[in-house]
């Protein structure tokens, strides 16, 4: 064989691997562009299942949001008697005010008057139940917040105990006073989220 000829067939060989090692290239791009296309794929179903999940934790705190608002909003008129539940018991029992009324009393601010509450808590169940009056707030008609005082109260007439154990049938009595703008007479009396509308 001559070296021309030997030549040209090494020539002929190079150029053939060259291809197939070329074609290999290409063929092992796509073979890593495939890959990464397949884990970006898997990495947005993951991200829509975390999507979907987020979704439904935020619509869960939605509703929950919306029971809290009912709670809240939940009110009532003088004389109406709410049913709570002792948080330490879980017994029920009842609230109601009673009255509302201004109080004559030289004790107030000026600009502001004595205003008195007479208040009822009675126990209807079977068991005890742990009585907490620090609760109470009072608000104006437009969300103003009332500031409860303490006055002397004339003979015979007592504050309503801010803790105390009521057994089965036991009901308590007595009253609140809170000092407030002396030219309004629509109020909100709140106690565990329950809103007594008053108007004096």
């Amino acid at each position: 064989m001559s070296e021309k000829k030997l030549l040209t067939i090494i020539i002929a060989v190079i150029v053939s691997l060259t291809i197939v090692g070329t074609g290999v290239g290409f063929y092992f791009q796509q073979y890593q562009k495939i890959q990464t296309l397949e884990k970006e794929k898997a990495n947005l179903e993951q991200d829509k299942k975390n999507l979907e999940k987020d979704k439904e934790d935020l619509q869960k705190e939605i509703e929950d949001l919306k029971g809290t608002e009912d709670e809240v909003t939940k009110t009532y008129n003088i004389g109406d008697k709410i049913t709570l539940k002792d948080e330490n018991t879980n017994n029920e029992y009842t609230f109601s005010v009673d009255k509302a009324y201004y109080y004559s009393s030289e004790q107030s601010q000026p600009g502001t008057a004595i205003l008195m509450f007479d208040l009822i808590c009675e126990n209807n169940s079977s068991g005890k139940i742990d009585f907490d009056g620090t609760d109470f707030k009072l608000s104006t008609e437009d969300d103003v917040q009332c500031k409860w005082t303490f006055i002397e109260l004339p003979t015979g007439m007592s504050y309503l105990s801010t803790i105390e154990v009521l057994y089965s049938g036991q009901k308590m009595k007595g009253v609140t006073t809170f000092e407030v703008p002396s030219d309004q007479n629509k109020f909100k009396f709140i106690y565990k989220n329950n809103i007594i509308n008053i108007e004096i």
